[in-house]
């Protein structure tokens, strides 16, 4: 994916950062979710389990969403755990990846469409 780079991550998670802080995103309607946007963003699990994402805004309200894959459906572990988040709108967010006890968290600025 051209718009991440440089890796960052823990004993159980790692992931490329985006870059100069931006995700693209894309118009993704879903019923019950009008404006909804959308990202899909790689992973990296250096341990087995169930991935969890939970996202939050920091410049203003906004609902967040994930659907994630596990390790074991990617190729590992370790492996690529592939993932597809969901935002309310373009703004900035906070990530937090929790796999097998350790968290990650970034922030990223999401662009519009």
């Amino acid at each position: 994916m051209p718009y991440v780079h440089d890796w960052y991550g823990n004993q159980a998670l790692w992931v490329m950062l985006p870059a100069r802080g931006r995700l693209p995103s894309q118009r993704d309607p879903a019923a019950g979710w009008p404006g909804r946007l959308s990202t899909k963003f790689p992973w990296y699990g250096m341990r087995a389990g169930q991935l969890r994402v939970t996202g939050r805004r920091l410049d203003g309200p906004g609902r967040f969403g994930a659907e994630v894959g596990t390790v074991q459906q990617g190729y590992g572990p370790p492996g690529f755990v592939p993932s597809n988040l969901h935002w309310s709108g373009p703004g900035c967010w906070r990530l937090t990846a929790t796999l097998a006890g350790s968290s990650l968290s970034i922030t990223a600025r999401v662009n519009p469409p």
